[in-house]
């Protein structure tokens, strides 16, 4: 049985080689930080479209809407009044531009949360004063997130693994892009409709055992959103069609774990970790400039380091299934 064929496993693919990786290709291209930098300048520079005079009959009309019973008048009113007080900020604040950083397909933004009302340079507010034309915004705006947002991961997708970026894989990009937000939208809308109600039932025979309850669908949410993470990196790295790339994304994850649940840990501790740092500088001041640029580099290289860990973790189980196979093959030819 000298002469078996031998397949030398790969070694399981490392974490923190990915990262290092991943910073490593974002110095070889810098330009990957255009998106993202332009898109925190638009938000952050452009007009601001506020929904304020929309909403304000709705906030100052609180008082029909909202029960406080068991309290005292006192104590009801100046609840009241805190809650208009916190509903009037958040819309002298808010920004309709911020839909165009879409999820989970987007480009990265640190202007989108924000909320800034000043900036170094004079800028416009528009008030929107009508539903309609929000909706349309809103729609609009999602629309555009989604396709920079598609043109961005296909760009650190083949600029992380090399490979060349045909641009008539765009537009397949984006189709499978808008499919797998559509199935992540309306599952969560699915699902959410029977945890509210199991969650008010449970609550109303125990305010503890709702606690554990909220705990344990919390765990569970993570469990089944740790797949959907790695899902659109099949689609930008071996073009994939959406379904096979979301079961690529769940055995990749069965397979790797605990490193391909540490690796998103790792991830968003690093990039919500330095987003403190990013938001030190005011609006107001041109050095928040400095935390657009540090929060790109940071989303991109951890992205970048994604589609690094997710390919050679693919190659790792390419290559144990031969493994599995060839030993399948000795025992039936033993």
């Amino acid at each position: 049985m000298e002469n078996e064929p031998q397949i030398n496993l790969l070694p399981a693919p490392s974490i923190m080689d990915a990262f290092s990786a991943g910073f490593n290709r974002l110095a070889e291209n810098p330009a990957l930080l255009i998106l993202p930098v332009l898109l925190d300048l638009v938000i952050w520079l452009g007009p601001r479209l506020r929904v304020k005079d929309l909403f304000m009959p709705v906030v100052n009309q609180m008082g029909g809407y909202v029960s406080m019973e068991g309290l005292d008048p006192a104590q009801a009113a100046a609840t009241l009044q805190s809650m208009k007080e916190l509903l009037t900020a958040f819309l002298q604040q808010f920004n309709l531009a911020v839909y165009l950083r879409m999820y989970p397909i987007g480009v990265p933004s640190l202007m989108a949360g924000v909320f800034a009302t000043e900036a170094p340079i004079p800028t416009a507010t528009v008030e929107i004063d009508s539903m309609l034309v929000m909706l349309a915004l809103w729609a609009l705006f999602s629309l555009i997130g989604l396709i920079i947002g598609s043109i961005y991961f296909s760009w650190v997708a083949h600029a992380s693994l090399n490979t060349p970026m045909p641009p008539r894989r765009l537009g397949w990009n984006f189709l499978q892009s808008f499919f797998l937000t559509a199935i992540i939208f309306v599952a969560g809308f699915a699902l959410s409709i029977p945890a509210v109600l199991v969650l008010s039932l449970v609550s109303l025979l125990d305010a503890g055992l709702a606690q554990v309850t909220l705990l344990v669908m919390i765990l569970g949410l993570s469990w089944v959103a740790l797949p959907l993470i790695y899902s659109p990196f099949g689609v930008y790295a071996y073009q994939q069609n959406i379904l096979r790339s979301i079961l690529t994304g769940m055995a990749f994850t069965r397979m790797l774990l605990p490193g391909s649940s540490l690796f998103v840990l790792g991830g968003f501790t690093l990039v919500m970790g330095l987003d403190i740092v990013w938001k030190i500088a005011t609006p107001d001041s041109w050095l928040m400039l400095i935390g657009i640029a540090g929060h790109a580099a940071i989303c991109t290289a951890v992205l970048a380091a994604g589609f690094i860990y997710f390919n050679n973790g693919v190659l790792w189980m390419q290559e144990k299934a031969k493994m599995a196979l060839l030993a399948q093959a000795r025992e039936t030819f033993k």
